[in-house]
């Protein structure tokens, strides 16, 4: 009996410790509200050259491919200026409560432009949007992922997760988890 309980012991250790590394693959900055902050790897100092190249201008939004309710199909890394992709689910009560936020602090996000990115279908965002006053705003839009997609770009992460981008496409910060507006604000 003893041996038994251990063994289940053990296995719900295994089972926690996996599902724990699964859910925080490639995690910046994994956690309820935690947030991550772009970091910089040092240059090497360049090497003398007759002519200097200018160095390939990163853009840190990935190619996910996107659909807009209207049907056109963009990608991510197409997306121009300062950009913020909130990840959501239309029935997720902490998504409510954070598209709630933001809506009502939508003038600090006036120099942004969020794309509020679902797998749900776009009718669903479309009513999710009416009902958190954010359809219609000249720097909101709304746009469907496929799940495969999402994986493939950003692995597993929790809903919402919020992605701030600067000009160029540069990773600013990652929020995961619902996160109180004021903070997502600073970072911007």
């Amino acid at each position: 009996m003893r041996k038994t309980v251990f063994a289940v012991l053990v296995l719900l250790l295994i089972a926690a410790a996996g599902y724990y590394f699964v859910t925080n693959r490639g995690a910046v900055g994994a956690g309820t509200g935690a947030a991550a902050t772009e970091t910089t790897p040092a240059t090497p100092s360049p090497a003398p050259a007759a002519e200097a190249v200018p160095a390939p201008v990163r853009n840190d939004l990935p190619e996910l491919p996107l659909r807009r309710s209207d049907g056109t199909q963009f990608t991510a890394r197409s997306l121009a200026g300062k950009v913020i992709l909130v990840f959501f689910l239309p029935d997720c009560d902490h998504c409510q409560r954070e598209a709630r936020q933001i809506s009502n602090n939508l003038n600090a996000f006036r120099d942004y432009t969020l794309y509020f990115v679902s797998t749900a279908p776009l009718p669903e965002q479309e009513q999710f949007g009416r009902e958190y006053n954010l359809s219609g705003r000249p720097n909101v839009s709304f746009a469907q992922a496929s799940p495969d997609e999402l994986y493939k770009h950003f692995g597993l992460f929790p809903t919402p997760t919020v992605y701030i981008y600067r000009e160029g496409g540069r990773l600013v910060k990652v929020f995961r988890d619902e996160t109180p507006v004021e903070q997502i604000i600073a970072a911007l």
